[in-house]
């Protein structure tokens, strides 16, 4: 793999554009990338879909939005300074400078794109359907290859956000939001199809899957484009990924206590309680000797400022933030620049902040997390919202297979209840579904995830009252 603009930098798209670059437009093309995803309506919705707390009516807490304009800006910063290093180092030219940021700055926007209503549990909702419906649907279990079957089964956002921005953001045609290449490569985290992925003790790389089979030939094709085909076939990762994983993980594995803070489900005692026991001692019990950049973060907790602000918590807390985002930031830059190696020749299958000397205080905060997670407030919304997508599914499911005494599908036949639901889904999927593709029983299952994910969380909510009657 190589740094330049045939290869991993590659800044042509899958159609050439067709808008004129203006005479005093000095942005690059990555930068253009940026533009064209801030202005698509995907992007938008994610301000409706929830990060942590489903449902909130606070102006405070993150949805998929905010959490992914703070990925961005973390991404962004790493990028600077990993461009320094690879131009120093004499692994890319100058002339690249730039662009680096300007791509994760994009993928940063990007990787929660194509995310389910209800965050994470909304994505098991969807494969636990598939796995009872396909179980005891004999006749359309047999319509569908196995592949076709798994990607149902172990349905993922990451997947559906490749579909989204290339094929379903319909702007002029079919390409999508037409990104280029280099952009598209650095978003796709899992470079295998679902058969191939899912694998959890295969590292990093294969632990879930990056498309559906649906987008086969658009991902071979962006492979094939930024020289990500080793010469045993197998498909590696754009090193870029690594770094936008990373972002992501520094972003949430802070401010969802700050959020936590916010909502008063967690408190700065229990944090200090549980950073001290993971910092001052090992697993097997011995003390452990800490790092002067985790002393300064403990040092944080205990911060007094002296005056009468009513709410001291809130305040340290983002001071707490910003202390380990750094020192985070710090680290994985640095284990990056450590295994250059083997990231660049395909062979490093690892989380970059896991490996990194970051990596105890980003486990001890995954762990804190857990009180949130298990808030009742949050596990009754989860279980709301699971609820609201399952009996969606089941409605349009069984109205896009159902079939007349003839076999005819009732959805095609004017008049009839099927017909009705296949017209309340977004005109825009319909006519992907009717002019580009074959129209399969598959295509029919993935128009209705199409129209699942596209979903905010209170859509979502409102459309299954007033279909359930409840208007």
């Amino acid at each position: 793999m190589k740094w330049d603009s045939s290869s991993l930098l590659n800044n042509t798209r899958r159609r050439p554009s067709r808008s004129g670059k203006l005479a005093n437009d000095n942005r690059n093309v990555f930068e253009n990338d940026y533009g064209r995803i801030i202005l698509s309506s995907g992007f938008r919705r994610l301000q409706d879909k929830a990060q942590v707390f489903p449902l909130d009516t606070s102006d405070f807490i993150r949805t998929r939005l905010t959490h992914s304009i703070e990925v961005a800006a973390i991404a962004s910063s790493m990028g600077t300074s990993i461009e320094r290093f690879l131009i120093k180092n004499k692994h890319m030219s100058l002339q690249h400078k730039g662009e680096l940021k300007a791509i994760l700055s994009s993928v940063g926007l990007l990787h929660d794109i194509g995310n389910t209503p209800f965050g994470h549990f909304g994505e098991y909702a969807i494969q636990q359907y598939f796995r009872e419906f396909l179980k005891s649907n004999t006749h359309i279990n047999k319509q569908l290859t196995a592949l076709q079957k798994q990607d149902l089964q172990y349905f993922d956002g990451n997947a559906h956000s490749l579909r989204l921005i290339t094929k379903l953001q319909y702007v002029q045609d079919i390409y999508g939001l037409n990104l280029t290449y280099a952009t598209l490569a650095a978003l796709i985290k899992y470079p295998c199809n679902s058969l191939e992925g899912n694998k959890k003790n295969k590292g990093v790389c294969l632990k879930k899957f990056g498309y559906f089979q649906s987008e086969q030939n658009t991902f071979t094709d962006i492979a094939k484009k930024t020289g990500l085909i080793q010469n045993n076939g197998v498909v590696c990762r754009h090193p870029l990924v690594f770094i936008m994983e990373a972002a992501d993980d520094i972003a949430y594995s802070v401010t969802d206590l700050e959020d936590g803070i916010k909502k008063k489900v967690l408190s700065l005692n229990q944090i200090k309680r549980f950073l001290e026991k993971k910092l001052y001692t090992n697993e097997d019990g011995s003390a452990r000797v800490m790092l002067p950049q985790e002393q300064e973060i403990l040092n944080k907790l205990n911060l007094k400022i002296a005056d009468d602000y009513p709410d001291n918590e809130a305040r340290i807390i983002q001071i707490l933030r910003a202390k380990i985002q750094g020192f985070m930031i710090e680290s994985v830059v640095e284990e990056f620049e450590n295994s250059y190696k083997d990231i660049i020749n395909g062979s490093y299958n690892k989380e970059l902040l896991n490996q990194s000397k970051a990596s105890t205080i980003r486990n001890a905060l995954k762990e804190i997390s857990y009180i949130i997670f298990n808030n009742k407030v949050i596990i009754t919304k989860e279980l709301a919202g699971e609820s609201v997508i399952t009996n969606l599914l089941n409605l349009f499911v069984k109205g896009l297979t159902a079939t007349d005494e003839n076999n005819k599908l009732l959805f095609k036949k004017a008049n009839t209840k099927e017909n009705r639901l296949y017209r309340i889904i977004s005109t825009n999927y319909r006519y992907i579904y009717e002019q580009h593709s074959k129209q399969s029983v598959y295509d029919r299952l993935l128009l209705i995830t199409d129209f699942i994910c596209g979903m905010t969380d209170y859509y979502a909510v409102d459309l299954f009252k007033k279909l359930s009657g409840t208007l």
